[in-house]
């Protein structure tokens, strides 16, 4: 719970709203949530996760097919995000790939990429540079 004042809808209130979104497949609104989220590299992971888990529970092949392509456009965005950082600032990007995403439930970018299927993000070059030296 937040007990500051100024916060009238919580600490967390932009990534309840942009998981509020997904749920109800508002993927444009998603999409500016997630860029106004603490963690905008582990965010559209975290998009594509639950995208990926609908495609899988529901019923309906037209919903499926287009949970799908969500999932992947935000598997897309977060490579984006994570080769940008890259580019900048290797040491900060490789430093958001090792630490969990306090903002998404201490989540492990990696592990979240895996378990989510997010292939585009785990072909970037920051996770393959970051992967060549851990090996």
């Amino acid at each position: 719970t937040c007990t500051d004042k100024n916060v009238p809808l919580g600490e967390h209130a932009t990534r309840d709203l942009f998981i509020w979104a997904i749920f109800l497949d508002r993927f444009e609104f998603a999409v500016y949530l997630c860029s106004k989220t603490w963690n905008q590299a582990v965010a559209p992971l975290f998009g594509a996760r639950l995208y990926k888990k609908a495609a899988t529970m529901t019923p309906d092949s037209e919903s499926k097919c287009q949970y799908e392509t969500n999932a992947k456009k935000f598997d897309k965005f977060a490579a984006t995000i994570i080769d940008q950082c890259f580019d900048v600032d290797r040491d900060f990007a490789i430093n958001i790939l090792r630490r969990p995403a306090v903002a998404f439930y201490n989540q492990n970018p990696l592990q979240l990429a895996l378990t989510g299927d997010s292939r585009a993000f785990l072909a970037s070059r920051c996770v393959q540079k970051y992967l060549d030296n851990e090996w």
